[in-house]
């Protein structure tokens, strides 16, 4: 007779809940493989804002713990897109073996190979809660959690004051690999690529001007004395400056009220500014593409080499650094000021205004 197992899996809106929806479908067939074919995964999918919106770790694991008594399932996994800490130390997976309930930090696994690690992560805490992980040292503070990363895992037992549970928590180490790390896994759930399609109306504007401006010869001219480090340098001030000016005039920037949220309001800063940094040199790259094919089209080889009292004939270079100076000129000048085409898009893909929106709404749904 086959056996059965059920699995709950709550997940975040959003990213959390993309990924989810991969588990769902994939995650049964693994675990039958690693686990024994002679088992059945049932798996149910549950979006709850509190496990992008809790305060603390216990929360999430108390709001667990009532679904898994509730639904009656054999085991609990909880996928949430917000930084766990321990110590200092970054929190990939926190596993309560006696609840037998799974809390995944979805950013602690960075961002490249994201599903496969965390589908390996989830069958590897199966693996804890039932005894079968055989990787032990004589110092049982840390193992290394193979298939995970590159970057090793530290491993530690914890007791909670609060419910007397024995947690086993895995961290990034060391803390500089784990917090680069989350660094990564925070900007990409922050979707930089989303938000640069907010960047649409000013990349038109900025067309505009610097398409005006690139029918003065003074623009070819300035390109052409102009040396790859001054070009570079003004390419530079010009996509700080384009953050600066999304972060001021759309209020992104997280204030620290208070000294225990200091390093998570500076956390979610830092990814905001790695998010617009991906966001606009996206859209600046956009820019230096139309300038460049623009330039090709409109300004004759023979008149740019005239204007430019060349010696010899022009080439592919000297239509390169007119696109790249009209790109900065054009987001220096022309982009500033310019509003956003989705205001509340670039707001939902900062982590201190997502995580505010999720509590209003757990709240809500607590007064139904």
């Amino acid at each position: 007779m086959t056996k059965s197992y059920s699995v709950g899996l709550i997940v975040a809106p959003e990213f959390s809940e993309k990924i989810g929806q991969k588990l769902v479908e994939k995650l049964p067939e693994s675990l039958k493989k690693h686990k024994t074919n002679r088992v059945e995964w049932k798996i149910e999918m549950i979006t709850d804002p509190m496990t992008g919106a809790a305060e603390t770790i216990n929360e999430i694991f108390e709001k667990a713990s009532t679904y898994k008594q509730e639904k009656k399932y054999d085991y609990l996994i909880c996928l949430t897109d917000l930084p766990i800490f321990h110590k200092r130390k970054v929190v990939a997976a926190d596993i309560n073996e006696d609840k037998q309930v799974i809390l995944l930090s979805i950013p602690a696994f960075g961002w490249f190979n994201l599903f496969k690690r965390i589908k390996h992560a989830i069958i590897y805490s199966f693996n804890e809660i039932d005894g079968e992980n055989k990787e032990t040292k004589k110092d049982s503070a840390q193992v290394i959690w193979r298939g995970f990363s590159i970057s090793p895992i530290q491993k530690v037992k914890v007791k909670l004051r609060e419910t007397n549970d024995i947690h086993v928590r895995y961290l990034g180490y060391p803390k500089i690999n784990g917090s680069f790390r989350l660094l990564l896994g925070m900007t990409y759930a922050n979707n930089p690529f989303q938000m640069m399609s907010s960047l649409t109306g000013v990349i038109a504007v900025a067309f505009t001007t610097g398409g005006f401006g690139m029918i003065f010869t003074t623009m070819w001219k300035l390109s052409h004395l102009f040396s790859n480090g001054r070009l570079s340098l003004i390419s530079l001030a010009a996509i700080i400056g384009m953050v600066l000016w999304v972060i001021i005039a759309h209020e992104l920037w997280e204030k620290v009220k208070t000294s225990s949220h200091k390093r998570i309001s500076s956390l979610y800063n830092l990814t905001t500014i790695s998010t617009l940094l991906i966001a606009v040199s996206a859209y600046y790259l956009v820019v230096f593409i139309l300038f460049l094919g623009m330039s090709l089209v409109l300004i004759p080889a023979e008149f740019l080499s005239s204007t430019l009292e060349l010696h010899e004939s022009v080439t592919f270079v000297n239509y390169l650094k007119i696109a790249w100076f009209a790109a900065s000129l054009s987001t220096m000048t022309g982009a500033i000021g310019v509003g956003l085409e989705n205001e509340q898009k670039v707001r939902d893909s900062t982590y201190g205004y997502r995580q505010k929106s999720r509590y209003r709404e757990m709240l809500q749904n607590e007064q139904k």
